[in-house]
């Protein structure tokens, strides 16, 4: 299902970049001062495209950075979620040992516990 909205999506997307690049092959000069002091021809379609692609991957780098705070959250409860695990876990070790040895001293047996 998501391959198919991502086909609709892609496709039109991709046909109008190909009318684009089709409908503006014209050549333009551009000029990288601090590279070279004559200009460049590139063609126009280029130009859009290469701003489109850099417009792409500043906002892939802005929800990168945006995500990395909510990971760095989800981290850190996993590890502490993990923590309570192994503590719940010692405590009903810790318990069970206690229950025991009050078994043990007093010869009576141990009060039922709720399964919950």
């Amino acid at each position: 299902m998501l391959r198919l909205l991502f086909w609709l999506f892609a496709l039109p997307i991709l046909v109008a970049v190909m009318v684009f690049a089709a409908m503006n092959p014209n050549e333009v000069q551009l000029n990288l001062w601090p590279v070279t002091d004559t200009g460049v021809p590139f063609p126009l379609y280029g130009v859009g495209l290469v701003g489109l692609l850099a417009g792409f991957l500043l906002g892939a780098v802005v929800g990168l950075l945006r995500r990395s705070g909510a990971r760095a959250r989800v981290r850190t409860l996993v590890q502490q979620t993990e923590r309570d695990q192994r503590e719940i876990a010692s405590l009903k070790e810790r318990l069970t040992q206690a229950e025991r040895a009050q078994v043990q001293a007093t010869g009576l047996p141990a009060p039922a516990r709720d399964a919950a």
